[in-house]
C-alpha cells in the first residue's frame, strides 16, 4: 500500500470551511453516465493553471450566469479558485481513489470536453463550436490537456490527510501557511 501525493486547489474562503470542518466535502461533478455523482477534484500537478479554476478576475457590467463571484469594493469577482493549494496524502488502495481516465473509459467523449471546458474556467458555458474547437486543438498536441493528472475522490476527506496548506502569491508562487492550519 502507498501513499499518494495529490493537490486540490480551492479559494481561501473555501479552506477556511474546510479546516473549521475537519472535513474536506465532495461536491456534485458529471458522473460517467451523464448523471451527478458527488466527489473531491484532485490533481497530480502542481501547476494549478489548466484545470478550469477561475482566478478572481474582475467582470464589468453582467456577470455570466453560472459564475461563482463574490463583490468587492462594488466590483464582481470570480472566486480565486486557484489560491489555496492543499496537499493529500491517500492511500492508492482506497476503492473511492480513481483516475479521471479510468473513470470515464468507457465514454472519453466525457473526459474531452470536461478538458475543453478547462481551458475557458470564467465562461460557465461555452458554446459547442468552441468545445469542439478546443478538443481539436487538444487532439492536435496544440493545447495540453491536464485530463491526464485528474482524480476524483468519491467522498468527503478527513482533514488528516492534508500534508501541507499553501497559498498563492501575487507572483503565481505558493508560500506554505500549514504551520498555522497544523491540527498536531
Amino acid at each position: 500500500m502507498a501513499i499518494v501525493k495529490l493537490y486540490h486547489y480551492t479559494p481561501i474562503c473555501l479552506f477556511e470551511k474546510i479546516y473549521n470542518s475537519g472535513l474536506i466535502k465532495a461536491s456534485r461533478f458529471i458522473k460517467k453516465d451523464l448523471g451527478e455523482g458527488a466527489a473531491i477534484s484532485l490533481t497530480s500537478d502542481l501547476d494549478s493553471s489548466g484545470h478550469g479554476l477561475t482566478e478572481g478576475l474582475a467582470f464589468e457590467g453582467n456577470v455570466p450566469e453560472n459564475t461563482r463571484t463574490i463583490k468587492i469594493d462594488g466590483i464582481n469577482m470570480t472566486l480565486d479558485a486557484r489560491a489555496c493549494r492543499i496537499t493529500l496524502g491517500i492511500n492508492d488502495v482506497s476503492s473511492k481513489l480513481i483516475k479521471a481516465s479510468e473513470y470515464y473509459k468507457n465514454n472519453m467523449v466525457i473526459l474531452l470536453a470536461l478538458e475543453a471546458r478547462a481551458q475557458y474556467p470564467h465562461n460557465p458555458e461555452p458554446s459547442e463550436q468552441l468545445l469542439m474547437d478546443v478538443g481539436h486543438r487538444l487532439k492536435s498536441g496544440a493545447v495540453k490537456g491536464k485530463g491526464h493528472t485528474w482524480w476524483y475522490f468519491l467522498g468527503d476527506l478527513p482533514y488528516r490527510k492534508v500534508l501541507n496548506v499553501e497559498e498563492r502569491s501575487q507572483d503565481g508562487s505558493y508560500f506554505s501557511i500549514f504551520d498555522s492550519y497544523s491540527r498536531n
